[in-house]
């Protein structure tokens, strides 16, 4: 997960190298009968209705494990997690009064990768371009998101780099909304280059897509 690496990175020390110590998620992970981690790639985007936001969470995992295969530097690791901490409680106060007038809203989501950002920052998922993941939408199904969109206001529509743009640019076409590419995990955009700025680029997008000034 790139996110837990640039969180590990936030929280490790210079050169340090650790190949297991990892987040077990234990919170929010929900868990296929293979034992794999569902919605992994997604996790991280919960900042919100838990005691601790998932970014603690993984980062608090982090320094576990790397307490655990370097105990001796304990005390750094525990530094360095205090500072992403209040680093991380800064940015959330920043990022929602960022998007404060947005709460409420609708979007339109290529995939189902937004629940947690959607819950996170109250806004609505209207509908997903995908039926299913990993299936491309009919034409009946692009027609009905059409109408949704039409019926509820919605003018913005959250696509990752990866997608394709050609269902995104119909329902922009037939509803004046903006699609916007936004990065799923860091490494995503130029921009995002760790959890910060992972967020910063998906704020700013949602800010500037329905049209909130502040």
């Amino acid at each position: 997960l790139k996110t837990s690496t640039m969180a590990l990175a936030a929280i490790s020390l210079p050169g340090f190298s650790c190949g297991v110590a990892k987040s077990d998620l234990k919170r929010d992970s929900v868990k296929m009968k293979n034992g794999n981690i569902k919605k992994a790639a997604v996790i991280w985007y919960s900042q919100a209705g838990n005691t601790e936001r998932n970014g603690k969470v993984i980062a608090r995992n982090i320094l576990d494990g790397l307490s655990q295969v370097d105990p001796g530097n304990r005390s750094k690791y525990e530094s360095n997690f205090d500072t992403f901490v209040r680093r991380l409680d800064s940015a959330w106060e920043a990022w929602s009064a960022r998007v404060a007038s947005v709460k409420g809203k609708a979007i339109i989501s290529y995939h189902s990768s937004w629940a947690y950002f959607a819950r996170a920052f109250d806004i609505r998922i209207a509908g997903f371009i995908e039926p299913k993941p990993g299936i491309e939408p009919t034409a009946s199904h692009t027609a009905e998101l059409i109408g949704i969109m039409k019926a509820h206001g919605v003018k913005l529509v959250f696509r990752e780099p990866y997608f394709s743009d050609r269902a995104p640019s119909v329902l922009a076409k037939a509803t004046g909304a903006t699609v916007i590419t936004v990065p799923s995990s860091v490494g995503g955009t130029e921009r995002a280059t760790d959890y910060f700025t992972l967020f910063d680029d998906l704020i700013d997008a949602l800010a500037k897509g329905t049209g909130s000034r502040d």
